[in-house]
């Protein structure tokens, strides 16, 4: 059942300080696609600038190969047709790639290249800003899937994003206070000297001493 799955999840990614949130989308992704059955979920994250891969999730099943090499930093921009939907934050089902329209061609040469013979994208988003996106591939089988089915899929990808972006901001965090406290660690100690009347006389920066002369 589905919507077990989605609670699964949920409470996993509730109970998560964001340290293991790679298994637990690498878990969704297995998940999702045994449910499913296609033969391969694949998560990517875009750079800060929307423009390349970032980072890559993979699930495949035994009967076919990996694309995490061929889709590592894959700029988005070769994709036009792709990016355009995308870019609207709402999923997009090609149940057929040999009928993909001819604006799509680019798209439906690369999919053929790769055996996929239907494809569901659902965006990953935040702060209504794409961030990402999360492609089920079939290669043995075309896909059936009802607009209920993709509604629910989408369910998870934005808790997926959501626990993304909170680890990203934790990192960003952690990164901005290592260089602070790195930054302080750097300077010299420096030593204030002061009169009874509360006059600054002097200072020593590390090993130099700097007389301060007041008005």
């Amino acid at each position: 059942d589905f919507s077990q799955l989605i609670l699964s999840l949920s409470t996993r990614l509730m109970r998560n300080n964001g340290d293991s949130i790679d298994e637990i989308i690498r878990l969704a992704l297995k998940r999702m696609g045994e449910f499913t059955g296609v033969d391969r979920c694949i998560l990517l994250y875009l750079n800060p600038e929307n423009t390349e891969v970032h980072d890559i999730f993979e699930w495949h099943s035994p009967s076919v190969e990996s694309h995490e090499k061929l889709l590592q930093n894959l700029s988005v921009e070769i994709f036009p047709w792709w990016d355009s939907h995308l870019q609207k934050l709402s999923p997009y089902y090609v149940p057929k790639v040999s009928d993909l329209s001819r604006e799509a061609e680019f798209e439906q040469e690369v999919l053929h290249t790769q055996s996929i013979q239907s494809t569901v994208v659902l965006p990953l988003s935040s702060n209504q800003k794409l961030r990402g996106f999360l492609e089920f591939d079939s290669e043995t089988s075309e896909i059936n899937w009802t607009p209920e089915n993709i509604t629910m899929m989408q369910v998870v990808v934005d808790l997926l994003a959501g626990a993304i972006e909170r680890k990203r901001a934790r990192d960003n965090l952690r990164l901005s206070q290592a260089q602070n406290l790195a930054l302080v660690s750097a300077m010299p100690d420096m030593i204030f000297r002061i009169t009874r009347e509360g006059i600054l006389q002097d200072f020593t920066i590390g090993d130099e001493q700097v007389l301060f002369v007041s008005d």
